[in-house]
């Protein structure tokens, strides 16, 4: 309803913009799977009748999720009985979050200080507030996560799958080997298994599980 809300307000300029962006963490910020993603999308174009531009989206590869148990404990822990009572006196629970989290609710209206605070939940206890029934966070389920969203964002036919392998497939194997170049540039420089060269390996797991539809031989790249 919210999402909705904000396109109704921006529908008299739809005549001046080109497309409409959408930004989607189902599965990690939010309960979901790749086809909510499509969902989402989908759901915006019929909404605003313009092309849709998918700006971000993405599935943590490590964290756990948290529960609502969790979360009631973490508001007793500040001294409130439950989630209702930091609605009565934002005020005091703000005083007992970490300062920077309490700052920056304070930059919004006062009626909106609960639920913003409550928002960061997933900071205050370090752990996602969604997850997948297909998918776990780690990096082999970020892997698959991506593979299967990505396949279905790109693939819309057999004539849409030729221009996939004709423009992505080429560019990405370009993004492989220059991860691979830089890969090789850390472990020459003595920093293998530290965490840039860790990333550099989660981002190439993540392409060789996008490209290998496509082509097998990217397993041994």
């Amino acid at each position: 309803p919210e999402v909705q809300a904000m396109i109704e307000q921006v529908r008299p300029y739809h005549d001046l913009v080109d497309y409409m962006g959408v930004d989607s963490y189902r599965g990690t910020w939010s309960d979901g799977e790749p086809d909510d993603i499509l969902g989402e999308i989908d759901a915006t174009y019929d909404a605003v009748g313009l092309p849709v531009l998918v700006q971000e989206f993405g599935f943590s590869s490590a964290g756990e999720i948290y529960t609502p148990e969790e979360a009631l404990a973490y508001v007793r822990s500040t001294g409130f009985d439950s989630l209702e009572a930091v609605y009565e006196n934002p005020e005091a629970f703000l005083e007992r979050i970490p300062y920077a989290l309490a700052k920056r609710v304070l930059e919004s209206p006062r009626q909106e200080w609960a639920k913003n605070a409550l928002g960061y939940m997933p900071h205050l206890l370090r752990k996602w507030p969604g997850g997948s029934k297909k998918y776990r966070h780690t990096d082999e389920g970020h892997a698959a996560f991506l593979d299967e969203a990505l396949g279905k964002i790109l693939y819309s036919g057999d004539a849409a799958d030729q221009q996939v392998q004709a423009k992505y497939v080429p560019h990405a194997k370009e993004m492989l080997a220059n991860v691979n170049g830089m890969m090789r540039q850390l472990q020459d420089a003595g920093l293998a298994g530290g965490n840039a060269y860790n990333q550099m390996a989660e981002h190439k797991r993540a392409l060789q599980a996008m490209l290998v539809r496509y082509d097998q031989n990217v397993m041994n790249l």
